[in-house]
């Protein structure tokens, strides 16, 4: 099939020769800032008035598509055209692309900036994965089944005792299967902590230590309960079980059979590769290279850097159209369901395994269990994110990465991926208007704060005329009480709310700094608010003048 790249760009990687690793047995028997919504509540009229909808990407008239298989996948003009117009409507700083049909790459595509290390984003430029590193790790821990050093059944107790509390604790009895599924019991909060500003694991056993010290959010096997602590979990039991570092173990049992040679965990070696550089768009207008949590302790659930080249590998693995010499079996077991999500998906390691709906077209009403499967996971590292998705039954693989965060619109990339499925699968994707309020976010954000600037301005006029008692005086004490009191509502309750965490919690400052510094600014301006209507209540009223009384002499 014909291969098309919107800005074809590629280098020729170096060779690297490998170190053996040292194995030895052990027996032993992977909710941000979506809510930023919550600004609106200070504004609503406001935000009743502004609402967008989404691009509806192009989609060839003579490329239909049924419940089972399309007759043909979708143009590589038609993906090129569908992610130029997204890519603008969604401010992406960079994006790389490879869509593989029939076990072949039909589409690869490589558009816009990668900062100062990576000038041009490229197929082979490394980009921060997020989420998605959890395959990564779930494969190791199939290919350490595989060789005989590791154990679905196999418990923490045994393990990694070391990493436990003296009497074994509430996780002494996870199981490998448990932490792969996410029925461990570790909570999403657990998971996060180590992304809060300032925070230093140190290294992958100290998290992990960490982490199993918290309290249990259910009992093991309970229920399904998505954490990056998990993950954490399995890479200081992979480093255990190998007696050396994650990165050399994923080096070794994975990436180098399957010739991934840009893929690491090592953000040094990253940065030698190129490694994009991760955005975020201010205020919803301003795309601007910002740091974030960089942990070396995230690698096996968030941290791994790889490129859209070395991706298209892997899938092309799980496809089964390329030589995987001994990992075919692990490759396999990492593909198994292990426990379910719900009663459509299911989730295997480190990946989710689902009906692949939109084959149909939206809304249509169709078997999910006609369908075939779809394996796919997203990632987001608050700087950049990445989607992988295959069915092996289609041939279809498809790897998408970008270096900016998803930021206020915590659903701008599943909307994307989805849209991009039904575009490649030449299906109509559903029709998207976006949330009223979360439009309406990032004017907020700069009105609010606007509003308390006029209101200050308001208090100290009246301060420095000494208005009389009355209107004058309390119109602008009662205006500057309802600002305080909605900002203090917003702050304290409204967001925390939505976004699950208090407001002085670091995790989330990094994963939505407008909305951090909004809100700061709004809580300062308040203080100043408070301050000036104190001042104006205390401060003696301007005395009312006197009518002018004639002067009569005195008569003797």
């Amino acid at each position: 099939m014909a291969e098309f790249s919107g800005t074809p760009r590629t280098r020729e990687a170096g060779v690297v020769v490998w170190a053996a690793m040292d194995t030895s047995p052990v027996h032993g028997g992977s909710r941000r800032a979506g809510g930023v919504a919550a600004l609106a509540f200070a504004l609503a009229a406001m935000a009743c008035a502004l609402s967008t909808g989404s691009a509806v990407a192009a989609v060839d008239d003579d490329e239909e598509a049924g419940p089972d298989a399309p007759a043909a996948w979708a143009a590589p003009a038609t993906i090129d055209r569908f992610l130029q117009e997204r890519r603008s409507d969604l401010l992406l700083a960079g994006l790389a692309v490879v869509v593989i049909a029939d076990g072949e790459v039909r589409f690869s595509g490589a558009y816009g900036d990668g900062g100062s290390n990576a000038p041009e984003i490229m197929l082979d430029t490394p980009f921060v994965l997020g989420s998605t590193s959890k395959q990564f790790t779930g494969l190791v821990v199939q290919r350490l089944i595989v060789d005989g050093l590791l154990g679905l059944d196999d418990t923490l107790a045994v393990l990694a005792p070391d990493l436990l509390a003296e009497d074994a604790g509430p996780f002494g009895a996870v199981t490998i299967s448990q932490l792969l599924s996410h029925r461990s019991g570790l909570g999403e909060a657990a998971g996060l902590e180590q992304w809060g500003i300032g925070a230093d694991p140190g290294s992958i056993q100290l998290e992990a230590a960490r982490v199993l010290a918290t309290d249990p959010v259910s009992a093991p096997g309970e229920a399904y309960r998505y954490s990056n602590a998990n993950y954490t979990v399995l890479g200081a039991v992979i480093e255990k079980v190998t007696r050396t570092s994650y990165e050399r173990a994923l080096q070794h049992l994975v990436l180098r059979p399957l010739g991934m040679t840009v893929t690491t965990s090592d953000v040094i070696d990253a940065r030698g590769h190129g490694l994009a550089a991760g955005h975020y768009t201010w205020f919803g207008v301003a795309n601007i290279v910002t740091s974030t949590t960089q942990s070396a302790a995230g690698a096996p659930s968030s941290s791994i850097m790889s490129s859209a080249n070395d991706l298209t590998r892997l899938l092309q693995a799980h496809l089964g159209t390329s030589d995987v010499g001994d990992l075919e079996v692990a490759l396999a077991a990492a593909r198994e369901p292990i426990d379910v999500i719900d009663t459509d998906a299911a989730y295997a390691s480190g990946w989710v395994v689902r009906p692949f709906t939109e084959l149909a077209d939206a809304g249509a009403t169709t078997d999910a269990a006609s369908l075939p499967r779809l394996w796919e996971h997203h990632g987001d590292s608050a700087r950049s994110v990445s989607y992988l998705a295959f069915a092996p039954d289609l041939g279809l693989g498809v790897v998408l990465l970008s270096n900016t965060g998803d930021g206020i619109d915590q659903s701008r990339l599943p909307a994307l991926t989805s849209d991009l499925l039904h575009t490649i699968a030449g299906t109509p994707p559903p029709e998207r208007t976006a949330d009223p309020l979360i439009a309406a976010a990032p004017v907020l954000m700069i009105a609010i704060p606007a509003i308390q600037l006029l209101a200050i301005g308001w208090l100290l006029v009246t301060l420095m005329l000494r208005a009389r008692a009355g209107i004058a005086r309390w119109a602008p004490v009662g205006f500057g009480a309802v600002v305080v009191l909605v900002t203090i509502v917003l702050a304290f309750i409204v967001v925390p709310a939505q976004t699950g965490a208090a407001p002085f919690d670091s995790r989330w400052w990094a994963s939505v700094p407008d909305l951090v510094v909004a809100v700061a600014a709004m809580l300062i301006l308040s203080l100043v608010m408070i301050a000036l209507m104190i001042a104006v209540v205390r401060r003696t009223p301007q005395p009312a003048r006197m009518p002018a009384i004639d002067a009569h002499p005195l008569r003797g």
